[in-house]
């Protein structure tokens, strides 16, 4: 019995190291402008550092995005969401019942927010990841990161690791060992904020209870 308790303290603790080693390989590919692949709770997505303009428009590149279209961010909770854009306390009320979530909010942003990110709308979309694989990481670097889908336009979305093995090398992946969950394969919830209304520029199943909750707060949907 005491030789299996060593060894199950032995197995936690190298594979502790293999996830700091690893989430030390993507700080340092992404403090290098480097494109990575993560998971998330919606779906799997390649990123960036978004205080880079190099490395968004080799993003851009490769995705085939144009230039000029806005970029959506992960950051790792409400406070340096802040930092990106403008929340009024409205906002405040309603944003924080649904991070860590499947909501993202696009909000006016603030001049930390490069042209890159807003492309020229003045609004930028941020999320909060309740993903193990992004909470890790956001304790190694200190920038928020792009979020966009890893699987080209038009194409469905990947589901598991497997289904991104041919992206170039210098796109860097998970190891294996850290694919243990699965994601919704339905991209998030897009709801953009002015004062006390909201429009949603992209459904999902998270809607009919944002809604409510939004209204409950005595916010108005816009509708075109």
């Amino acid at each position: 019995m005491p030789t299996r308790k060593v060894m199950l303290s032995h197995g936690a603790e190298y594979k502790k190291d293999l996830i700091l080693e690893s989430m030390t390989r993507f700080r340092e590919h992404l403090k290098n402008d480097g494109i990575i692949l993560y998971p998330t709770e919606t779906l799997w997505g390649l990123g960036v550092r978004a205080d880079s303009s190099s490395a968004i428009k080799k993003l851009n590149a490769f995705k085939n995005r144009k230039q000029n279209q806005p970029m959506s961010l992960l950051v790792p909770n409400i406070h340096r969401a802040q930092d990106y854009a403008i929340f009024s306390e409205d906002h405040l009320k309603l944003v924080p019942i649904f991070w860590p979530g499947l909501v993202t909010f696009v909000l006016p942003c603030k001049e930390k927010t490069i042209e890159e990110v807003h492309a020229r709308t003045n609004f930028v979309g941020l999320r909060v990841s309740n993903h193990p694989f992004v909470k890790r990481l956001f304790r190694e670097i200190d920038f928020a990161i792009t979020t966009t889908s890893a699987n080209p336009s038009g194409e469905p979305a990947g589901e598991s690791l497997k289904d991104f093995e041919s992206l170039p090398s210098e796109i860097l992946k998970p190891a294996h060992c850290e694919e243990n969950i699965e994601v919704l394969q339905e991209g998030s919830l897009v709801v953009k904020l002015v004062d006390k209304t909201f429009e949603v520029l992209r459904p999902s199943s998270e809607q009919a209870k944002f809604e409510k909750v939004a209204r409950s707060l005595g916010f108005i949907k816009k509708t075109i």
